[in-house]
């Protein structure tokens, strides 16, 4: 049996898997150059902009009982963010939550951007390119059906292997539309990676938010890679479970 979860949402099922010899071979090939990527990342320094405050998630952070996903597949990380222009939302049915917001004069505050971690577990990869091939997409399929509930006008466009510092993952791409405070639609574009460190049954989906009124981000396609939220995105890590103080101050 194979469990899958993602934040709120589960799938229990049974994955079988059958693959030729002839795609066998140049798949591993593809996958070793990319851990040898990997590896070039993995040991190359973190670059954090002057300046910047740590989030560092830990067991502590999680105060309330009505998220049990969160405790149960608790993972630990960290990322940067600056605080003069983001600040940590309070979020319980998320890891973290950073929100960069803008006093538009005729619709009150809108959102500008936002960085959110959330938790995604499986069980362990057991087989080379299970995460990527299987599991992930299903997790994905997870925070489609979520956000589905959440946003107006929802649609996915594009899904595409993407790594986070060293942790391979997959990605969705879409768009769909937020609420201002006079109840008016307004436009956003997001990105959803999900990540774990190899051999771990706990990880993360990390979700990418822009609305339209953010010049830096006008089109899916440079939701991760323009913007304050990619910078963020660039500083994220796994790391060791820390009995200490969460470093946001």
């Amino acid at each position: 049996m194979i469990l899958i979860g993602c934040g709120c949402l589960s799938l229990v099922g049974v994955i079988a898997i059958a693959i030729s010899a002839a795609v066998v071979i140049p798949l591993l090939s593809s996958r070793y150059q990319s851990r040898l990527e990997s590896l070039e990342i993995e040991n190359s320094p973190l670059v954090v902009p002057d300046g910047w405050i740590r989030f560092q998630n830990i067991p502590g952070n999680i105060v309330h009982d009505w998220e049990p996903e969160l405790k149960e597949h608790f993972a630990a990380f960290s990322f940067n963010y600056p605080d003069d222009t983001f600040g940590l939302v309070a979020d319980n049915s998320c890891f973290a939550r950073v929100d960069s917001t803008l006093d538009h004069t005729s619709q009150g505050k809108v959102m500008l951007e936002s960085f959110i971690v959330d938790s995604a577990w499986s069980v362990k990869e057991l087989e080379p390119g299970m995460d990527i091939d299987l599991i992930f997409p299903s997790l994905l399929n997870d925070k489609k059906n979520e956000f589905e509930a959440k946003f107006s006008n929802f649609h996915e466009l594009s899904r595409f292997p993407d790594t986070v510092g060293p942790e391979q993952g997959l990605a969705m791409t879409f768009e769909a539309e937020m609420k201002d405070e006079s109840q008016k639609a307004y436009k956003i574009f997001g990105k959803t990676i999900v990540i774990r460190p190899k051999g771990e049954m706990n990880g993360v989906a990390i979700t990418l938010l822009a609305s339209e009124f953010n010049p830096e981000v006008a089109a899916p396609e440079f939701v991760g890679v323009a913007g304050s939220a990619a910078e963020i995105l660039s500083t994220f890590r796994f790391t060791a479970a820390e009995p200490t103080q969460n470093l946001d101050e």
